[in-house]
C-alpha cells in the first residue's frame, strides 16, 4: 500500500496501543478539531466534579469535525465519531457513539428516541464512516443492543462492524525467561489507576486475612496512586485511609509504588508470578494482556471482555453478579456490598488453592504466553488494520 496519511485526535494510552504507528508505511498525524478544543474546556468542570460535567465532557470529547481543514487521507479514532466528509474508521470499547444519553444505561436503560443519538447514528451509517472496530465480542453486543432501539440504522451500521482485539507483543517467550527470585512466598502484582474500582481494597483485605489467619507467605506489589471516587465502587476518603493503613502495617510483604515509567512496570511484571485484576468495572483490561505477555497468569473477575481474554485454563476467574451486558452489578449500595464480598470470598479460595498447588502457576504461565502469541499477535493485528485502511480508500 502506497503511503497514506492517517489522522488521530488523542495520544492517550488506547490510541498508542491500537492506532498510532501500528501499520508500517502509514504516516500518522495528530490533528486538531473544534470538539477537541471544547473538550479541554469541559475537562475543568469534570475535574472539579461539578453537576453534569461527566456528561458534557463525553459529548464533546467523542465527537469530531475539522471541516476538512486537516489534510489527511483517512481518520482513525478511538471512541469518536466524525460529522465531516473525510473517510474515517473508529475503534470503540462500549457504545459508539459514546455520548451522555448512554452513560447511565445501567440505571436508565437505552433511550429509544434521542435526537443526539440519531444524529450520531446517521453519521455512522453515512458514506464517510468506513468501519467500526469493536475491541471485543462484548463491545459488539453493546452496539447491537443499541442498534436494536434504532432499527432504521441497524443493518447499515452492523455491516461496518468487525471485532478486533487489541495487540500485545510478548515480553517473555517462556516461563524460564522470567526474573523470579527463589522464595517460599507467592508474588502478586496489581497495576493501574482507579485502584478501588480495580478491586484493590478487596485484595488488601483478603491478603491481610490470609497472611494473619492462614499464615500464608505472600509478596504483593502495587503500582497505583490509590485513586478513589470512581463511578463503580463510590470509594472515598474512608476507603483510602483503610487501604493506606493496611499497606503501612504490612510493609514486610507489601511494596507500593505510586507510579513508575512503563518500562519499569513491565520489568516488575516479569519478576512476579501472578497478576491481579479482580475489577468491578473495566471495558477491557489492558493490564491483563501485559501481565499475560509477561508470563503472569491473572486472577480476574468475569465482567465485560475479561471473560474473553482470561479463563480458568490459563488464569483464574471470579464469577460475579452481572447484568445483561456482562457488567458487574454495582448501582445500589446492596449490589456494591454483595459484589465486594463475592470478590473477596472467591479471591481467598483461589489464592489458597494456588498456595497449596503451586505447580499450576508455571503451567498456566506457559498457557497464557501461548494464548497471547496466538490471539494478540501485533503483526496479525497490523495486517487487519492495513486491510481496513486499504478498503476504506477504494
Amino acid at each position: 500500500m502506497s503511503q497514506i496519511k492517517v489522522g488521530y485526535v488523542w495520544d492517550s494510552y488506547p490510541n498508542t496501543r491500537s492506532i498510532i504507528d501500528i501499520v508500517d508505511g502509514v504516516e500518522y498525524q495528530k490533528i486538531f478539531d473544534y470538539y477537541k478544543f471544547l473538550s479541554y474546556i469541559a475537562y475543568v468542570p469534570k475535574k472539579l466534579k461539578l453537576p453534569n460535567a461527566e456528561h458534557n465532557f463525553a459529548d464533546v470529547k467523542h465527537a469530531f469535525n475539522d471541516f476538512g481543514l486537516n489534510k489527511v487521507d483517512l481518520l482513525h479514532f478511538f471512541n469518536n465519531i466524525s460529522y465531516g466528509k473525510t473517510p474515517w474508521v473508529s475503534t470503540f470499547e462500549t457504545f459508539i457513539p459514546r455520548f451522555s444519553p448512554l452513560l447511565d444505561h445501567q440505571t436508565k436503560g437505552i433511550p429509544k428516541q434521542n435526537k443526539q443519538l440519531e444524529k450520531a447514528l446517521k453519521a455512522l451509517a453515512g458514506d464517510a464512516c468506513k468501519k467500526i472496530l469493536a475491541i471485543s465480542e462484548c463491545t459488539a453486543d453493546f452496539e447491537t443492543t443499541l442498534l436494536n432501539h434504532y432499527p432504521e440504522y441497524k443493518e447499515r451500521i452492523e455491516q461496518k462492524m468487525v471485532v478486533i482485539h487489541p495487540p500485545q507483543k510478548l515480553l517473555v517467550e517462556r516461563y524460564e525467561d522470567k526474573m523470579i527470585k527463589e522464595s517460599n512466598a507467592l508474588s502478586f502484582i496489581i497495576v493501574g489507576g482507579d485502584f478501588f474500582r480495580k478491586g484493590g481494597l478487596e485484595i488488601l483485605r483478603t491478603f491481610e486475612k490470609l497472611v494473619n489467619q492462614q499464615n500464608i507467605q505472600l509478596q504483593l506489589t502495587i503500582v497505583s496512586k490509590l485513586d478513589a471516587y470512581d463511578y463503580a465502587t463510590k470509594a472515598g476518603q474512608k476507603e483510602i485511609d483503610e487501604a493506606v493503613s493496611i499497606i503501612e502495617r504490612n510493609q514486610a510483604w507489601i511494596t507500593h509504588h505510586k507510579s513508575l515509567p512503563n518500562n519499569q512496570v513491565l520489568d516488575l511484571m516479569k519478576s512476579h508470578q501472578i497478576g491481579l485484576l479482580p475489577t468491578w468495572a473495566d471495558t477491557y483490561g489492558y493490564s491483563v494482556l501485559e501481565l499475560q505477555a509477561s508470563g503472569c497468569p491473572v486472577i480476574t473477575t468475569d465482567i465485560r471482555a475479561l471473560s474473553e481474554i482470561n479463563s480458568n485454563q490459563h488464569g483464574w476467574v471470579i464469577d460475579v453478579p452481572k447484568n445483561e451486558f456482562g457488567e458487574g452489578l454495582y448501582v445500589t449500595e446492596e449490589q456494591r456490598t454483595e459484589l465486594s464480598q463475592v470478590i473477596m470470598d472467591q479471591l481467598e479460595k483461589i489464592v489458597l488453592d494456588i498456595y497449596q498447588n503451586r505447580d499450576q502457576v508455571k503451567t498456566k504461565a506457559e498457557k497464557t504466553i501461548s494464548y497471547v502469541k496466538e490471539h494478540h499477535d501485533p503483526s496479525d493485528y497490523a495486517d487487519k488494520i492495513r486491510e481496513i485502511y486499504k478498503n476504506a480508500l477504494k
